[in-house]
């Protein structure tokens, strides 16, 4: 779900979903993104 609304947010900046996230869990997305396998997990039509 997070991933989806960092999505969003990209999409539509005027949102501003990013700093409603907080940053405990801007930063815990950050450290996921970092994973080898994490690009792998999104749809393809997402990349």
């Amino acid at each position: 779900m997070l991933a989806l609304a960092l999505r969003l947010d990209k999409k539509k900046s005027d949102l501003a979903l990013r700093p409603a996230l907080g940053t405990k869990l801007t930063a815990w997305m950050k450290r996921l993104e970092t994973l080898p396998y994490f690009a792998e997990t999104f749809p393809l039509h997402w990349r």
